[in-house]
């Protein structure tokens, strides 16, 4: 389970019942109002709110290594079995999932 903790307690953003099963990594969304999860049994990509829910699933193309925000983009996350980097982007259509190619010399 992915769980919050703040002054008012502890909650649970996500379990099992969100079917949850192996998360690898959680974000918090710069506005506050989403946490993202990268599952690794399911290989989805998990969009929750703070106050519990799943708002919305992304089938990632590969199983998540980890999850983290940049300063100036979106998230990014890199796949367990090698080097691939994608990039996540929060939109008002929806979750998109971007391949970074690597650089051509």
């Amino acid at each position: 389970a992915v769980m919050l903790a703040s002054s008012d307690g502890v909650r649970t953003i996500a379990g099992a019942a969100d079917q949850l099963s192996a998360p690898r990594a959680a974000v918090f969304s710069r506005d506050g109002r989403s946490v993202l999860i990268a599952d690794a049994a399911s290989q989805e990509l998990l969009v929750a709110q703070p106050s519990g829910g799943i708002s919305e699933r992304v089938k990632l193309p590969c199983v998540p290594a980890d999850l983290a925000s940049m300063n100036d983009s979106p998230f990014w996350f890199g796949c367990e079995s090698g080097g691939q980097i994608h990039l996540i982007q929060l939109t008002s259509s929806g979750t998109r999932v971007l391949f970074v190619p690597e650089p051509v010399e």
